[in-house]
């Protein structure tokens, strides 16, 4: 009698075993991590902005523009020039003393002051719009090279300052030209500048300006 009541037991913990292996089973196979999908490597591509800068058709036309803006202020400076230097030939032929040299004196103080403040407006001008050429310029470059990346899948577009090389100069120059560099090395294999320069010149071509 005692036999049987321990086969019973047996034959309860056995069942009781191989259902707790078949739920762990269940738990295991429920709870399996899935193989994560391979992750795509980013493709860079590099540019090299000064070179892209200097090839473009645009930036000829646009600095021959610039050119007959700087003969405009030139222009107009000189003629105050030749205004001041008459002013003071005038002058040098009245007798000394006279109200009349005092007056013209005074008057040619004014237009030497007036010349002084019209030439650093001038300079300030042909700064501003050299400025203005070149912001727009550079962000036609950053556009352009955004859509380049997008039909062509780069994931990264860096600018590329590996061939600037660093001058002898004092320790501080030096250093700042250090910390500034973006990029040690850069394959070729990576370079789009030639492609972004034909990209921006046939638009521009186009009428895309």
């Amino acid at each position: 009698m005692r036999r049987k009541a321990d086969q019973s037991g047996l034959v309860q913990w056995a069942f009781l075993f191989g259902f707790l292996l078949l739920a762990a089973g269940l738990i295991r196979s429920g709870t399996a991590p899935v193989a994560a999908a391979p992750v795509q490597s980013p493709i860079v591509a590099t540019v090299r902005v000064s070179d892209v800068i200097n090839g473009l058709d645009e930036l000829k036309e646009r600095e021959s523009e610039l050119r007959l803006f700087i003969e405009e202020q030139k222009t107009n400076i000189n003629k105050l020039g030749d205004d001041l230097t008459a002013k003071v030939d005038e002058m040098n032929l009245m007798p000394d003393g006279s109200a009349q040299k005092k007056a013209a004196y005074q008057e040619a103080m004014r237009m030497r002051l007036n010349l002084e403040v019209e030439g650093e407006i001038s300079s300030q001008l042909v700064d501003a719009r050299r400025g203005e050429v070149y912001a727009d310029i550079f962000k036609k470059i950053s556009d352009t090279a955004r859509a380049l990346a997008q039909n062509q899948g780069y994931s990264l577009v860096l600018t590329d300052d590996s061939g600037v090389e660093i001058q002898p100069s004092t320790e501080q120059n030096v250093r700042a030209g250090i910390l500034s560099r973006r990029v040690l090395y850069s394959d070729p294999s990576l370079d789009i500048t030639s492609d972004l320069i034909l990209t921006m010149n046939n638009a521009w071509k186009a009428g895309g300006h």
